[in-house]
């Protein structure tokens, strides 16, 4: 790889993290240039950001590699590089990318660099590349299996995959998660191990069709050959994909009950979880053994069982470490039993259908914390879940108002209790006489309170440990009710 670098001058579009990863990749490895355009201009740069920048020109012979282009995204210059870096923000029709692919420059990613990278070491003869995609579940898939295997997680999730395979040499495994983003720039991704582990309709409006969408996720098993495997849900319509694909297909059954003769994994009569491969059955443990609530979960536990499997774990291995997992920070996070009721963090939830997916997790009524910036989304099928799932819904935020509405409008039968903020949500929480489910799951962007999810999940979480540590609780400028 080495070679290759240092005679190409490459351009990267965007300083996210891959990008910022990818410069120093880059740098380490004498690119012969590197052209480096952000449409955020240098006095809005943010301090991580700019310390790593300053710190990788600090050297004044390196310095004379790197070109900044800072407040601006469209540089003419792209159209002098050999190859073209481009963050997954970036949609595919800008401008500077139609002129680059009529010209013929190769356009990668940050995700083809690091693959590269694995080939050009030989690393990839000797290394599973595993790459896990989906609307929803992803994240717990990849962090799953990233347990069992002791892999690194990456990608999408965790460090960028460049960075994973420069600070963690020569493992055995890469998990790495892919975004429809991520794989619509990406034209060189071969995982030893893909796959797919649900498709519904999401980010329409950045891809511009549900088409593109699907072809976006399609091409995570683009390149596999037939020593590869595309490991497939039957829950859904994707037999296209399987018929496309030139990899070996391995289908994850929830719902069967009886004997299978292809390579699947899949549930018997007596709710066990059983991997069958080439003939041979093995059993891998109870359903009601899998720690994470949720059917949405036993899928993602026979995701990751399966490639576990595949990428040679052991059978002993895999049941011990399924099991232990505690699962990802934010994403139905079980944080603690206060006065009887238990509460759970879902503050990764921004949309509709990841907070579908968690209140058809629970079998017990939910106390629902909801709301933040509104990302105007529809909320029919939400409400007709929450009709069924929750008991009150507490409502903060930007978006309580039209929550609220929604809520009404589809005859919510249970208690609706709106509050200014996530502390005053929580404060009406509190009792101490009744038990159940509190789970925030906001259903929308953190903005207009937080930075992000991340922030959001983390401040919940405080405000239940000091309630538990008899710390301050948070004062209520509202006269809510506690439910």
């Amino acid at each position: 790889m080495t070679s290759k670098i240092n005679q190409k001058n490459f351009a990267i579009l965007g300083l996210g993290l891959s990008g910022l990863a990818a410069l120093k990749y880059l740098v380490e490895n004498n690119a012969k240039s590197i052209l480096v355009c952000d449409q955020t201009p240098d006095e809005k740069l943010n301090l991580n950001t700019r310390e790593i920048l300053n710190k990788l020109t600090k050297d004044t012979s390196i310095k004379s590699q790197i070109e900044l282009d800072l407040g601006n995204s469209n540089n003419e210059k792209c159209l002098n590089c050999d190859c073209i870096i481009v963050s997954p923000g970036f949609k595919p029709n800008l401008p500077i990318l139609n002129k680059t692919r009529e010209e013929g420059i190769e356009v990668i990613t940050e995700i083809d660099l690091a693959v590269q990278a694995l080939t050009d070491s030989s690393q990839i003869q000797k290394s599973n590349f595993i790459g896990v995609t989906g609307t929803n579940g992803k994240s717990t898939t990849t962090g799953w299996i990233s347990h069992i295997l002791e892999a690194p997680a990456c990608g999408n999730i965790g460090l960028p995959f460049i960075q994973a395979i420069s600070e963690f040499p020569n493992r055995e495994n890469y998990v790495c998660e892919l975004s429809s983003y991520q794989l619509t720039h990406s034209n060189q991704l071969k995982p030893k191990i893909a796959m797919i582990t649900n498709i519904t309709p999401d980010h329409i409006d950045w891809h511009g069709s549900w088409k593109a969408y699907l072809e976006a996720k399609t091409k995570i098993t683009q390149f596999q050959d037939e020593q590869d495997w595309l490991i497939l849900p039957t829950s859904q319509p994707l037999s296209s994909i399987a018929q496309i694909s030139k990899a070996q297909i391995f289908w994850v059954n929830s719902s069967s009950k009886s004997e299978v003769e292809q390579n699947a994994i899949w549930i018997n009569q007596n709710s066990e979880i059983v991997f069958t491969l080439n003939g041979k059955s093995q059993l891998i443990a109870k359903t009601s053994e899998i720690p994470l609530p949720g059917k949405h979960n036993l899928e993602n536990a026979m995701f990751a069982i399966v490639a576990s499997l595949l990428a040679g774990q052991s059978l002993e291995i895999v049941r011990k470490k399924l099991l232990s997992f505690k699962g990802l920070e934010h994403r139905i996070e079980f944080v603690a039993e206060l006065y009887g009721r238990k509460y759970f963090n879902d503050s990764k939830a921004t949309n509709p259908e990841s907070t579908i997916v968690a209140l058809k997790a629970f079998d017990e009524p939910i106390i629902w914390l909801a709301g933040g910036r509104d990302k105007m989304t529809d909320l029919t099928e939400l409400c007709q879940i929450a009709n069924q799932k929750v008991s009150t819904a507490i409502l903060y935020g930007e978006a309580s108002s039209r929550f609220k509405e929604a809520l009404q409008l589809n005859k919510f039968a249970g208690l609706i209790l709106e509050v200014a903020n996530i502390e005053e949500a929580f404060l009406a929480t509190i009792n101490k006489s009744n038990g159940g489910i509190v789970l925030l799951s906001p259903a929308c962007a953190s903005f207009d309170q937080f930075k992000n999810f991340e922030e959001r999940g983390k401040h919940f979480k405080e405000l239940i440990l000091k309630a538990i540590s008899n710390k301050s609780l948070p004062e209520s400028s509202s006269k809510a009710a506690w439910v």
